[in-house]
């Protein structure tokens, strides 16, 4: 089947069309491209400010291009509990120096401003379909650098850097201990 849009006017011969959805991409790492990066309030009570990416996938780490690129859709959230998934993202898109100092919804826009276009190596992991369970996807399971990413790759552990200071979120109290 080619890789037409069907936009215009075409032959289709739908003998080449699958019966079903595509099988999940491959477990690897992959390189990719922010193409979207779209912010927005969670519906949880009190709702959280959270950044939807779009992740355009075109080639296998160290490897081949993909015969069609694939998209991979990720939600940051802006939590105390998913802080370690925002750094990691803004770690490999190279944009550290840019996390917001302070969560609210000026800072955390500006941010998903300085994620689009950026490109970084995802792993990708399979899970469960949400709505049919019978189905499986791919989903983003980790954000690496290309030397984070080669050192998974070659087997070799990928050493953090140190806790850095604690991020304020406007209108949360930290809970005593």
């Amino acid at each position: 089947m080619s890789n037409e849009n069907w936009t215009e006017e075409s032959d289709v011969n739908w003998n080449d069309v699958p019966e079903g959805a595509p099988k999940p991409l491959d477990l690897n790492l992959y390189n990719g491209k922010i193409v979207k990066a779209d912010f927005r309030l969670s519906k949880a009570t009190p709702p959280n400010m959270c950044i939807n990416l779009e992740i355009a996938l075109t080639s296998v780490f160290q490897g081949d291009e993909l015969a069609t690129p694939k998209r991979h859709y990720d939600t940051l959230v802006f939590t105390q509990k998913s802080a370690f998934k925002v750094k990691g993202c803004a770690r490999a898109a190279d944009v550290l120096d840019q996390l917001p100092k302070r969560i609210n919804e000026e800072a955390v826009r500006e941010f998903a401003d300085a994620l689009l276009g950026r490109e970084l190596v995802i792993k990708n992991k399979h899970e469960k379909h949400h709505k049919d369970a019978s189905r499986t996807i791919s989903v983003v399971a980790n954000y690496f650098t290309a030397e984070q990413a080669e050192a998974h790759k070659a087997g070799r552990s990928v050493e953090e850097p140190k806790a850095e200071e604690p991020v304020a979120i406007a209108g949360r109290r930290r809970k005593s201990a």
